[in-house]
C-alpha cells in the first residue's frame, strides 16, 4: 500500500455491471480504479484507470492487483475465498471474507438468521438422498430444495409439492449438499439496502419492492408500499446483520412480507444489489457511492429520497422493443452495461423513471417492450 494519507485508488474484483457502476461512482469522487476480471471485455474494463486480465484465483495476479490499490472490494460473492485470503493483506482488503463465506452457502446464511433470532422460513440441511426422504416425511409441503452453493436467478432449485416430487428433486444432490426450505405464500418481496463503514457508522435506505418474471428481477418500486412495522423490523434486522458480520460496504437483504404483515428473511447479497439501482436517480447518494465511501473508510452520507421511482431491468429480449419505443417513453434514465453478447435472460441494462412518469406508460407499449403483463409477474 502506498504512503498517501488519503487513499484514492480502489481495486474492484469483478468487472461486470456492478463493478462498472462502482468504478463510475469512484471516479465521480476523484478516485482511480483498478479492476481485475478474466474477461478483457468486461463492462468495467473500458472505464477503469487500470485493468488486470486474470482469473479470480490467480494469486500472482491478485498480489500485483493488491500492490496497486489502497483498498479493495468485490462486485460478486462467488469468489475463491482461499485465494483471496492468501493473496490480499487485510489492510488493503478490510471487507475480509466472512460475509463472502456466509453468503456463498445458503445453509450458513439461514443459520446466521436463526442464531440472531431473526425471522426466516423453516429450513433443514440435506446431505444426501436418504436424509431428503426422511426430512420430507415430517416437513411442511410445499417446499423448495436448493443447492447450498452456486444458485442465482432461480437456478439450482426444485419445488416439492408432494412426496412424488422427491425423486426429481433428489437429482440436485448430484451437485452437492442442499437446503430444504418451506415454501411460503407472500404478498410482496422487498429488499433492504444498508451501508456500514469500518467505524461502525451505518445508513439504511427505505425499502425496495421487487417483482420478478421468470425468476429474474423485473421491476423495483421505491420506496416500497409497506407498513412502518415492516420497515422497522427489516431495518433493525439489517443493522443487526451487518454488525454481526462486522461488514464493510453495502449489503442487501431480501425478505418476504406475508398478507398478515409477517416478515421472513430470504437471503443476503454482500454488495450493491439490482434493486438498489433506482437510488442513482432517486436519492442524493446512490448505493454505489455509499459502497465506495464505506470501503475507502470515508464518512457515509445521510440519505435523502428526492422522489418515488421505478427501475425496470432490460434483458436481451427487451432491447429491440426498447429501441423501437424509446422516443415515445416518458422521461427516464437509461443505463446500458456494455456487454458484448446480447441474449435472452441476460441483464443488458436498466431504466429508471419517476413513479409519476412510469404510470403514464401505455400498457400496450409496456408489454411490447418487456413482454410481460404487470399482473402476471410472480
Amino acid at each position: 500500500m502506498n504512503s498517501r494519507n488519503l487513499p484514492n485508488t480502489l481495486g474492484i474484483i469483478g468487472g461486470g455491471q456492478l463493478g462498472k457502476m462502482m468504478a463510475q461512482a469512484a471516479s465521480q469522487l476523484g478516485m482511480k480504479t483498478v479492476v481485475l476480471d478474466p474477461n478483457k471485455n468486461a463492462p468495467a474494463a473500458h472505464i477503469c484507470t487500470e485493468f488486470i486480465e486474470a482469473a479470480f484465483d490467480d494469486e500472482v495476479a491478485l498480489q500485483r492487483f493488491a500492490s496497486s490499490c489502497d483498498r479493495i472490494t468485490y462486485e460478486l460473492e462467488h469468489l475463491p475465498v482461499p485465494a483471496l485470503e492468501e493473496a490480499l493483506p487485510r489492510t488493503v482488503f478490510p471487507q475480509g471474507t466472512k460475509a463472502l463465506l456466509t453468503t456463498q452457502d445458503r445453509l450458513l446464511e439461514k443459520q446466521l438468521f436463526a442464531s440472531l433470532g431473526l425471522p426466516t422460513v423453516r429450513f433443514a440441511a440435506i446431505e444426501n438422498e436418504q436424509v431428503l426422504y426422511d426430512t420430507v416425511d415430517k416437513f411442511p409441503l410445499p417446499a423448495v430444495l436448493k443447492t447450498r452453493t452456486g444458485g442465482y436467478d432461480g437456478k439450482g432449485q426444485v419445488r416439492i409439492t408432494s412426496k412424488q416430487d422427491v425423486v426429481a428433486a433428489a437429482t440436485l444432490l448430484a451437485h452437492g449438499p442442499c437446503l430444504l426450505e418451506e415454501f411460503v405464500a407472500f404478498e410482496r418481496e422487498v429488499s433492504c439496502v444498508v451501508a456500514r463503514n469500518e467505524f461502525g457508522e451505518k445508513q439504511v435506505y427505505p425499502l425496495f419492492e421487487n417483482e420478478h418474471a421468470h425468476h429474474i428481477l423485473h421491476k423495483t418500486t421505491f420506496p416500497a408500499s409497506t407498513t412502518s412495522k415492516v420497515e422497522e423490523t427489516l431495518t433493525t434486522s439489517a443493522l443487526e446483520l451487518v454488525d454481526a458480520l462486522n461488514f464493510i460496504g453495502v449489503l442487501a437483504m431480501e425478505a418476504f412480507v406475508q398478507e398478515d404483515g409477517t416478515v421472513l428473511l430470504n437471503e443476503l447479497a454482500p454488495r450493491p444489489h439490482n434493486s438498489g439501482h433506482v437510488t442513482m436517480e432517486m436519492c442524493n447518494v446512490s448505493q454505489f457511492e455509499q459502497h465506495v465511501r464505506a470501503c475507502m473508510g470515508w464518512p457515509l452520507r445521510e440519505i435523502t429520497v428526492y422522489q418515488p421511482g421505478v427501475m425496470v431491468n432490460l434483458l436481451g429480449e427487451h432491447m429491440e422493443g426498447y429501441k423501437q419505443h424509446a422516443r415515445q417513453l416518458p422521461d427516464h434514465a437509461l443505463h446500458l452495461y456494455g456487454k458484448e453478447d446480447v441474449r435472452q435472460g441476460r441483464k443488458m441494462g436498466h431504466v429508471t423513471f419517476s413513479l409519476q412518469e412510469f404510470i403514464t406508460i401505455p400498457s400496450s407499449m409496456y408489454e411490447e417492450i418487456w413482454h410481460v403483463k404487470e399482473e402476471a409477474i410472480q
